[in-house]
């Protein structure tokens, strides 16, 4: 009652000068008048906030005044001068600028252990931020620099890898230090980037131009290969011809061929031209010799079944029209017609081939003649026009090769079929040619058309074209035949360019899996299988098994025959990987069965050692087929498993008896802290004892460290206030004898245990006579203690320090020792020599500072 009637100023007062026991209650009586309804004001400042803290007890109440502590030197105050150590450990914790962290720290050092450690580890954890933020920013100082001699040489051989590796590094930084600029660093980054792409642009023009120069080189021996083969149709030949003309310009557009090699192309080009004309020559020749012939195969051309010239002059007529090039490869039927310009003219009846004029053979070919014709017959019945002119043709055929008899007996029944075919072919044509011209017009009103999708128009073309097939041939419809045929290649034209295109992608597809089989054959041949990189070895393979896939479509018959060519180049290839494969997997078993011996050791420890082992090796081992690795791997981690959880078992059974042992050292150790902190001079037994034990227990290294410095830390505890004791009995000593040499006559000599050390009682008797007189005395002890003496004797002085040399003082006896012999030296003084007392006395202090 008597506190709450009193004001604050009254009661700060009062603080000061209460008892200790009191001063809790006068705290918590200010606090309360400070609070507002037990809860900080929320209006409130600095000052008084500092003021809550100051009398706070509770440290929740202390810890949430000084959250709102903005001053933080006024934080500091309170971390050094509060009189609750834990309030002052909130406060110092709140600290967070270097100088008055330092300050606190000093403060605190001897007094308050805690808040000492915090500051000094804050302190520490700022240096280290510090010392990692000025890391931080030479490796970015660095990186900068690496960027900028990485751009400075972008011819460099490994600029790629270079630029990759900065720049994830630059990725990688989390955040930037202060005082760096990332914007020049980012700009390099930018050049090395744009650097790296016209690189990579320039890499892929050099790789598509030998691609080009590859292709072309291609073409070039497609047409070599095609001319040493030219025995074709006119039609084939000139789809080949456009065919390789329009993927030279493709080979030759962005990148321009060499002279040499337009040149060979060009002549290579003029001779194949050269050979479809003369293709065209032929068959043009052909037609005009036998109008009703169909088309001529090479297979015709090989067995002999074509239309030849009839004489040697015709048919030497026929090689000048034709003018077939000497660089190409000659035809079997230009050869023909070439030996039938050699023959005679003349040929009689008797020089006929035999087989035309064999009466033997006549019972055979009528039976074959009897067969046909009936054959004639019966497509005549159906109205098939079509197939009864077949017959009609080979009738014709085997009568030219009866004899005269046999023919003139059946000429008469092949007439009347013949008659039969062109009535029904006169009567079809009436019947047929509405809609044939109906036909011609859909076909011209298609090839007018605009293109669409080609595959649709060919599947328009070939309905149409079946349809005048199934209308048969009549004799009147050669003109609307030339119509309809005409319109339909206009119509396929688009179709045409569609064609080649989809043949030149396909032919291009085969040639870049050629290629890829190639480059495979000639990898797996140069191949040092004995140094492969295995990794490398797989990632090709995988490579190539891609780049095959995506090489498509082709043909089907190009699709097997290079499909089987590259599997047999990857059997060979993988056959060399999968040896590597065989003998890492006998490694790994072999460390498996390892491993399960391990767990059969009595030894854990030397069990674990060789499981560790083992997992090294493994990780040194090479590829392996991950099924198999993942089954060999779960065995091994199995028996390390149980290996280590043996180990575990063990480790704690070993670490409750060191944990004992701990307890039993840490036990030793408080005995003997307690009996320093008893009689620091007589607990050296004590110490020694708490030694002999530790020595005694088999105690864990750092455990043994740890007890081995406190224990240390003891000793250095008893020497220090032993050392502190001494001192002050010291200086005890030497104040009583400068007493008794201040006014030897009111004080009593000190006893011999009071005196300093090196003073004997004995120099007290007066019955040695003293070799220096007091001025001299006086002179060496200001010397001794670098003090000066008065003007007066600065020449006498100087003749001391003289006469101290030529001793040899200065070398022979410490300090100490000098000081003893001048008070021995003063005290042998008889008393009228003992004026400059006070003097001698004060040079004497001097020298014990």
């Amino acid at each position: 009652s008597d506190l709450k009637s009193c004001s604050e100023q009254a009661l700060e007062s009062l603080l000061s000068e209460a008892p200790k026991s009191a001063r809790p209650e006068i705290r918590q009586e200010l606090l309360g008048r400070l609070l507002k309804g037990g809860s900080i004001p929320a209006a409130a400042d600095d000052a008084l906030l500092v003021r809550i803290v100051a009398f706070a007890a509770d440290t929740e109440i202390a810890q949430a005044a000084l959250n709102r502590i903005t001053d933080e030197a006024a934080r500091a105050r309170l971390a050094r001068e509060h009189s609750i150590a834990r309030v002052r450990l909130l406060a110092a914790a709140t600290l967070s600028g270097s100088e008055l962290l330092h300050t606190v720290m000093q403060s605190a050092q001897g007094s308050d252990k805690a808040v000492y450690r915090l500051c000094k580890d804050r302190l520490h954890e700022q240096q280290q931020a510090e010392a990692e933020q000025q890391q931080q920013l030479q490796r970015l100082q660095q990186l900068q620099e690496q960027l900028a001699h990485l751009v400075g040489h972008p011819d460099s051989p490994d600029f790629a890898g270079r630029f990759q590796v900065l720049s994830q590094r630059w990725q990688d930084v989390p955040s930037f230090p202060e005082g760096f600029n990332p914007a020049p660093a980012e700009e390099l980054l930018t050049q090395a980037a744009a650097l790296e792409q016209s690189r990579r642009q320039a890499e892929a023009e050099q790789q598509a131009a030998a691609a080009a120069a590859t292709e072309r080189q291609t073409i070039l021996q497609r047409l070599k290969a095609a001319l040493g083969n030219a025995d074709q149709a006119s039609g084939t030949w000139s789809s080949l011809l456009e065919a390789e003309q329009q993927a030279w310009r493709s080979a030759s557009g962005p990148h321009l061929p060499a002279a040499k090699e337009q040149q060979a192309f060009d002549q290579l080009l003029e001779t194949a031209t050269r050979v479809l004309q003369a293709l065209r020559a032929h068959e043009a020749l052909q037609s005009a010799a036998d109008p009703t012939a169909e088309a001529v195969t090479p297979e015709d051309a090989a067995t002999d079944q074509i239309p030849a010239a009839d004489s040697a002059q015709q048919a030497r007529e026929w090689l000048q029209q034709i003018s077939w090039p000497e660089a190409a490869a000659t035809p079997v039927w230009l050869q023909q017609l070439q030996s039938r310009a050699q023959v005679r003219e003349v040929r009689t009846e008797n020089e006929k081939p035999a087989r035309l004029k064999e009466p033997g053979r006549d019972p055979e070919l009528l039976q074959q003649l009897n067969t046909l014709s009936a054959s004639m017959e019966a497509a005549l019945d159906e109205g098939n026009a079509g197939e009864a002119g077949r017959c009609e043709k080979r009738l014709q055929k085997l009568l030219d090769q009866l004899s005269p008899q046999a023919r003139h007996k059946v000429q008469g029944s092949v007439r009347l079929l013949s008659g039969r075919l062109h009535e029904l072919r006169d009567w079809q044509g009436f019947a047929v040619t509405p809609k044939k011209e109906a036909l011609c017009a859909e076909m011209e009103a298609l090839s007018t058309s605009p293109a669409g999708d080609p595959e649709s128009r060919a599947d328009q073309i070939k309905t149409l074209q079946q349809a005048w097939k199934d209308l048969g041939y009549s004799g009147n419809d050669r003109d609307l035949w030339e119509r309809f045929r005409a319109a339909a290649d206009t119509a396929f034209e688009p179709c045409r360019v569609f064609y080649e295109e989809q043949a030149q992608q396909r032919a291009a597809m085969v040639s870049a899996r050629e290629n890829l089989i190639a480059e495979l054959t000639g990898y797996e041949s140069a191949m040092n299988w004995e140094t492969a990189d295995w990794k490398t070895v797989q990632a090709t393979l995988d490579a190539a098994r891609e780049a095959f896939r995506q090489a498509g479509p082709v043909d089907h018959k190009a699709h097997t025959r290079t499909q089987k060519a590259f599997r047999d180049i990857c059997d060979r290839i993988y056959a060399h990987l999968k040896g590597e494969y065989d003998r890492n997997l006998n490694l790994k078993r072999t460390l498996v069965e390892k491993a399960a011996a391990a767990t059969e050791n009595d030894d854990v420890h030397a069990a674990a050692d060789t499981i560790k082992q083992l997992q090294q090796e493994w990780k040194s081992i090479g590829m392996t087929p991950r099924a198999a690795d993942q089954k060999l791997w779960s065995e091994l981690r199995s028996h390390a498993d149980a290996v280590f959880a043996r180990l575990g078992e063990q480790r704690q059974a070993r670490k409750q008896v060191l944990d004992e042992t701990v307890a039993q050292g840490e036990a030793l150790l408080k005995t003997a802290t307690d009996a320093l902190s008893n009689n620091p001079a007589t607990a050296s037994a004590q110490l020694d004892e708490c030694a002999a034990g530790l020595a005694q227990l088999d105690l864990p290294k750092s455990a043994a460290q740890r007890l081995g410095a406190e224990l240390s830390h003891l000793r250095q505890q008893q020497t220090d206030a032993l050392n502190r004791k001494a001192s002050e009995q010291n200086r005890a000593s030497w104040q009583s004898l400068l007493s008794w040499l201040e006014n030897p006559a009111v004080t009593d000599i000190p006893a011999s245990g009071e005196l300093p050390q090196g003073i004997g009682a004995d120099w007290f008797a007066g019955d040695t006579a003293a070799t220096l007189d007091a001025q001299e005395i006086c002179i060496r002890m200001e010397i001794l203690a670098d003090q000066n003496s008065p003007e007066n004797e600065q020449e006498a002085r100087m003749a001391v320090q003289v006469k101290r040399l030529a001793e040899g003082l200065g070398r022979g006896i410490s300090p100490e020792e000098e000081r003893a012999q001048l008070i021995r030296e003063w005290l042998a003084l008889t008393p009228q020599e003992a004026v400059m007392c006070s003097r001698f006395c004060a040079a004497l202090k001097q020298s014990l500072n």
